[in-house]
């Protein structure tokens, strides 16, 4: 018991004299309803999928609403490819769907098992995830 007295005494004189760096707030917005997944597009739009609504909204970097657009189905994630293009996730139907950074339907494919993450790389391949520990790898 004894050497710990030490140590804590230790931490706590580095921790007064070390400086400590943390993120400060830039912003922030409220959107109507739970948002189960974020992306950013190329130029810092910031893409929301809110899930209880079946939709995307897009928005400014800064907050500003831009437009939305719906889902068929609920979408677990979304993610934004190097050209811009949106790409949600829509599991309850075993599909990915590919739009435009104005909402248009572009492509859509349907994947077997239930997905639990997707990303785009900068080369613009569709990464997803299973729950039964697979990755596969799409060109979309």
């Amino acid at each position: 018991m004894n050497a710990k007295i030490p140590i804590l005494l230790i931490i706590c004189l580095l921790a007064s004299v070390v400086p400590v760096y943390c993120a400060s707030l830039s912003n922030q917005w409220a959107v109507e309803d739970k948002a189960d997944g974020i992306a950013i597009g190329p130029g810092g739009e910031v893409y929301v999928n809110i899930n209880q609504n079946h939709r995307v909204v897009k928005y400014s970097p800064e907050g500003e609403m831009l437009m939305e657009w719906s889902l068929e189905g609920v979408a677990d994630d979304i993610a934004v490819g190097p050209g811009g293009e949106v790409y949600v996730n829509i599991n309850q139907n075993h599909r990915v769907v590919k739009y435009s950074p104005e909402g248009v339907m572009l492509d859509g494919w349907t994947v077997e098992g239930e997905m639990t993450d997707m990303a785009i790389g900068s080369n613009g391949l569709v990464y997803l995830s299973f729950t039964n520990g697979l990755i596969q790898v799409f060109v979309a």
